[in-house]
């Protein structure tokens, strides 16, 4: 497999992980440390995400597998920078993340910015802003191991 299509693999596995409609099992469970993990099998995908905190305020990494090895790691912080109701901010992020149409939501509008920093990394920053005061910010640095390099 190439690497436009196993990135493709990879980022269709992922959309599907928080579908209502997909096939992928998940599973939760909290750690002695307190943080939390959530494991997605796909069958040939699985991801294990791994954080503390919670919906809005974490900081985790997300590690993708193919057929047993290791194709993708993320690490990321997301952070709510202003009070707001979490539940419809929420909603909102997930909705943009999963291919919805709706870039903003009322006073709300979404912004995402990446960069690639080699054939292997990319920085990727999402944005929710209220007119030009940031809300909330998630932070991701993607690293591409083996094939999908």
């Amino acid at each position: 497999m190439d690497k436009y299509w196993f990135r493709k693999g990879i980022t269709d596995f992922l959309n599907s992980m928080c579908s209502p409609r997909s096939s992928v099992t998940k599973t939760k469970k909290k750690e002695a440390d307190g943080s939390k993990t959530s494991t997605y099998d796909g069958g040939e995908w699985t991801a294990v995400s791994n954080y503390f905190g919670h919906r809005l305020n974490r900081v985790g990494r997300l590690v993708v597998s193919y057929r047993g090895e290791v194709v993708m790691v993320k690490q990321y912080h997301a952070h709510a920078i202003d009070e707001i109701d979490s539940s419809a901010l929420s909603k909102f992020v997930e909705t943009v993340r999963m291919g919805g149409s709706h870039q903003s939501f009322g006073e709300l509008k979404f912004r995402k910015d990446g960069r690639h920093l080699n054939d292997v990394t990319c920085i990727l920053e999402e944005k929710v802003l209220r007119g030009s005061e940031e809300v909330y910010n998630c932070f991701n640095i993607e690293t591409y191991l083996n094939s999908a390099a």
